[in-house]
């Protein structure tokens, strides 16, 4: 009877997703992806999505049917979430092979405190990261 809950339940669903996208994969991995820079970014963006939505699907389901009043809180706290996974990713490659750097960590704090950032940060860091990805990537 608490859709607060309900909802810290579905953000820490996104947060344990956004913990395996922290760490850079081997150069290697990558490598192997027979894309280019856009597309494999599309594609790790794309599987992200997919996953964290299967893992967050039947929270929001459940607070959909109990709480129907609050659906558009529902639908922003989805696309906050898949907002600050997207970030996270693109950080990760605008660094890679290196991890993230004390500079895009403080970007990501400042986004948590201040969602509408990631309207700017996103472009920008996926624009670094395609050049980051584009010598490995041919």
């Amino acid at each position: 009877n608490n859709f607060n809950l309900g909802i810290f339940a579905m953000l820490l669903v996104f947060a344990t997703t956004l913990s395996y996208y922290i760490k850079p994969e081997n150069e290697y991995y990558v490598w192997t992806y027979n894309l280019n820079a856009k597309q494999f970014l599309f594609s790790k963006i794309k599987t992200a999505i997919l996953f964290s939505s299967i893992l967050s699907l039947p929270i929001a389901l459940v607070l959909t049917i109990l709480f129907h009043q609050n659906l558009g809180i529902l639908l922003l706290f989805f696309l906050v979430g898949w907002a600050f996974l997207l970030s996270v990713i693109v950080s990760k490659y605008s660094a890679y092979p290196d991890e993230m750097n004390i500079t895009q960590s403080i970007l990501l704090a400042l986004c948590i405190l201040f969602p509408p950032i990631l309207v700017v940060l996103i472009p920008y860091l996926f624009k670094k990261s395609e050049n980051r990805l584009s010598n490995l990537l041919k």
